[in-house]
């Protein structure tokens, strides 16, 4: 998710129905955090810049939990470096239950690892953003 704002400042923490979430990239208009696994329905959304001030997201967020892409192999709620590094670490392996056998044919290869970077960058398709 990304909340669009002035003045944030590196350090500034995200609260979401009272969970704390780690930002992924501030800038002082943006800041960008996947939201914490909860239930759906509205959470207040709460910024705490460094410089103590609070800021309030209007009327909360609500977001609907969605299935993260088999690409995203750590979770994270992003398909990036990490995934693949995964996916690297276990080419050539064969088997059930490999995080790195994307496409759930039992072996770690090439098909795997384009998977992956043709998903590079991409959110989950339903992730909201609240601005």
């Amino acid at each position: 998710m990304t909340i669009e704002g002035e003045h944030l400042l590196d350090g500034a923490t995200v609260l979401i129905g009272g969970i704390k979430v780690v930002p992924l990239s501030i800038t002082p208009t943006h800041l960008t955090f996947t939201t914490p696994p909860s239930t759906e329905g509205a959470k207040p959304v709460v910024v705490r810049n460094v410089d103590a001030k609070v800021g309030f997201v209007d009327n909360g967020d609500t977001y609907t939990d969605t299935p993260l892409s088999p690409a995203d192999i750590n979770g994270d709620g992003v398909v990036n470096i990490l995934d693949l590094v995964r996916v690297a670490s276990e080419f050539g392996q064969s088997g059930d239950d490999l995080p790195g056998d994307v496409n759930v044919d039992g072996t770690v290869n090439i098909l795997d690892l384009v998977l992956v970077v043709s998903q590079f960058g991409q959110l989950p398709a339903a992730a909201p953003q609240v601005e």
